[in-house]
């Protein structure tokens, strides 16, 4: 009973997501207000061996936040600089190290990351936070699909990768 209460309720966070995308002013106001607690989560539930089941739809969660922050006609500033839509590439993403989405995210992820696992170097925390990011950007149209194997998909594989990690650094 509790793993199909804990599967619907990432499948819920995972819509709504989507629903949010919708309308920016929404998107960011809710990425400023719960995104350290759905990082936390995420981060907690990702990297604990109770949950495998569900491991695909998390990292497609975190694919799709990492996508959602840096894409300046989802989400605005979130750090409250002013200068989310500077520096856009064609594809509508801002550059990496000019986004103020990236800088301020990413240094709470890694906190995150770091705080949980301080066995974790800051060079294998801040590498897996910014590929986080390289790779959302390159496969923003390329979804985790949940029915179908995954395990090949650049994300997924970077997220076990920091799983093997984690176990080699304990």
């Amino acid at each position: 009973m509790y793993m199909y209460m804990f599967v619907h309720l990432y499948k819920q966070l995972h819509s709504l997501l989507g629903n949010i995308r919708q309308d920016r002013q929404v998107a960011t106001r809710f990425y400023q207000g719960f995104l350290k607690g759905v990082l936390q989560k995420l981060l907690q539930t990702m990297t604990d061996d109770l949950h495998k089941s569900v491991f695909l739809l998390l990292c497609e969660i975190l694919r799709e936040i990492c996508v959602d922050i840096q894409m300046p006609n989802v989400c605005d500033d979130l750090a409250g600089s002013g200068t989310s839509g500077e520096n856009s590439s064609s594809n509508g993403a801002t550059n990496g190290a000019n986004n103020p989405n990236i800088r301020h995210v990413g240094q709470l992820f890694s906190r995150l990351l770091s705080e949980k696992f301080s066995n974790l170097t800051s060079q294998v925390v801040n590498n897996f936070v910014m590929k986080c990011f390289q790779l959302a950007r390159q496969t923003k149209d390329n979804k985790i699909v949940l029915s179908q194997d995954n395990s090949s998909h650049p994300f997924v594989l970077h997220c076990q990768d920091l799983l093997v990690q984690i176990k080699v650094f304990f």
